[in-house]
């Protein structure tokens, strides 16, 4: 798994092509690169995992924030 590390707090790890893993606490949205948000999450008590797969191929950014930090990427389906 590709784990990104900025803070105790957040994290992000690719599990599959499509999955992503988020830690506990974090806030985490999707937005297509017209600015529409496609998925929000709120923080939760444990980690979160992202099912992305039913998501046409293309571009996306994807933020987390958590106590501390934030963090945006782009990713690609």
């Amino acid at each position: 798994m590709d784990i990104k590390t900025i803070d105790e707090s957040l994290y992000i790890g690719q599990e599959k092509k499509s999955y992503y893993t988020c830690a506990s606490g974090t806030y985490f949205t999707l937005h297509d690169f017209q600015g529409r948000c496609l998925i929000t999450r709120a923080p939760s008590d444990s980690e979160q995992t992202i099912d992305l797969s039913e998501l046409p191929a293309g571009e996306y950014i994807l933020t987390i924030s958590g106590k501390n930090a934030v963090q945006t990427r782009k990713i690609v389906i």
